[in-house]
């Protein structure tokens, strides 16, 4: 099984994980810091990729519009539903790609280096 997100096929080079507790601080005149504790954020995922044709990089444009979660599938199963919150290209430079050929994609199809920044849907 390979590295799909809503379907589309990515070529996962790096994937990392953040989570955040949101801890205020209070500095009263006569004592230590007080801390209150707030709660904590979902986990993020930062995810590294590349990606084949225009095809796939204009679907996950849109996905960043829609305000729906979705899944995200790795070698090693279902790692969850997530939101877009960001999304990033850049163009390779590239005369020939091995990477694919399927789908109707040619060896002379464009490969971009994608950057996700996802939220997990709790």
């Amino acid at each position: 099984m390979n590295w799909q997100f809503n379907g589309i096929r990515v070529y996962t080079q790096k994937i990392s994980e953040g989570m955040k507790q949101i801890i205020a601080q209070l500095q009263p005149l006569d004592g230590g810091t007080v801390y209150q504790m707030f709660g904590y954020e979902s986990d993020k995922l930062k995810l590294n990729a590349l990606i084949v044709g225009d095809a796939d990089r204009i679907a996950l444009k849109g996905l960043r519009k829609t305000g729906l979660s979705y899944e995200l599938l790795s070698p090693e199963g279902d790692l969850g539903d997530f939101f877009v919150s960001s999304v990033s290209f850049d163009r390779e430079k590239s005369v020939y790609q091995t990477i694919t050929t399927s789908g109707g994609l040619t060896c002379t199809s464009p490969v971009y280096n994608l950057e996700l920044e996802l939220f997990l849907d709790s």
